[in-house]
This record gives C-alpha cells, sequence and structure tokens, in this order.
C-alpha cells in the first residue's frame, strides 16, 4: 500500500483537498481561483483512485 508521510493515498488526497479549500476561503482574487482549482484536482485524484481492498483506515 502506498503511504505518503505515514498516510494512505487516499488520506493524503482528503487532507491536501482539505487544505486547499481552506486557502481559497481564505485569499482574494485570482489565488482564490488557484486554490480552488488545486482542491478540484486532489478530488478528482481521491475518485479515480478508490481504495483496492476497501481500506480507508488512516495512519
Amino acid at each position: 500500500m502506498l503511504r505518503i508521510c505515514g498516510m494512505t493515498w487516499e488520506t493524503y488526497c482528503r487532507e491536501e483537498a482539505v487544505e486547499c479549500e481552506k486557502l481559497a476561503r481564505d485569499v482574494q482574487g485570482d489565488d482564490r481561483k488557484i486554490w480552488a482549482q488545486a482542491a478540484r484536482q486532489w478530488r478528482s485524484q481521491l475518485a479515480k483512485r478508490k481504495p483496492a481492498n476497501g481500506d480507508e483506515s488512516r495512519a
């Protein structure tokens, strides 16, 4: 199983998406669009890669 910083890939994608969403709320103008797009990309990665064995455990 792939782990990044002690987290599963799914958890890592979810955490990154949440962080990008927080930044999108906190900034203004073009930066908001950039962070919102980044959050959508992380969510997209998460949706594409479903756990093969149903493992959603948190590290």
